[in-house]
């Protein structure tokens, strides 16, 4: 078996050079059951496939749109006359938060290797996986303020710099006949 699969995305919340991407992703199987060296051992094994995946997938959940741009707060200033409080008609306007024109897609690489086999007259069924995934690009706040800015860390722009792996097993065991050629069941 073979398979490719290729999604190009696009998203408002990035600037006009990284608003589309395009993500692969791929998958290779093999029935190794079904050649013809398998044949003498199908008296225990009624099915062997081993397969292997990867595929990058693109994140743009972000939460906030147009990280890109910088985003700016304004607002009237209150004070007191003699004997009555007056709003101010002059507006004043800071930046709320700085953008940031190259934050991008968040992607993952994802991989996954499998092998599925059946005993038994096909009633004992076992299939395995580990896979691997490692994030980058996550969007994080910097943690440090350069001294000759006048930014405060609620400020500061989004950046591309987290990065997190991950990597794990998953063993999936089932039981499944049927008796009396009426009740079915899986265990």
């Amino acid at each position: 078996f073979l398979e490719y699969n290729g999604a190009y995305n696009g998203s408002e919340k990035f600037s006009p050079d990284y608003r589309f991407e395009l993500f692969n992703s791929g998958a290779l199987g093999w029935m190794i059951s079904e050649e013809k060296f398998f044949k003498p051992l199908r008296k225990w094994v009624d099915m062997l496939k081993v397969r292997y995946s990867i595929g990058e997938v693109g994140d743009d959940n972000l939460g906030i749109r147009f990280l890109y741009a910088t985003q700016w707060a304004y607002g009237g200033k209150s004070f007191h006359g003699l004997n009555n409080r007056t709003e101010s008609p002059y507006t004043w306007y800071k930046e709320a938060t700085v953008g940031n024109p190259d934050v991008h897609w968040e992607t993952a690489l994802k991989q996954n290797y499998g092998i599925d086999v059946n005993f038994l007259n096909n009633r004992l069924k076992v299939s395995a996986d580990i896979f691997f995934e490692d994030r980058k690009d996550i969007l994080i706040k910097r943690q440090t303020i350069p001294i000759t800015t006048n930014l405060t860390s609620d400020n500061l722009p989004v950046v591309n710099m987290g990065r997190v792996k991950n990597h794990g097993y998953e063993i999936d065991l089932k039981w499944e006949d049927v008796i009396k050629g009426k009740l079915h069941y899986y265990i």
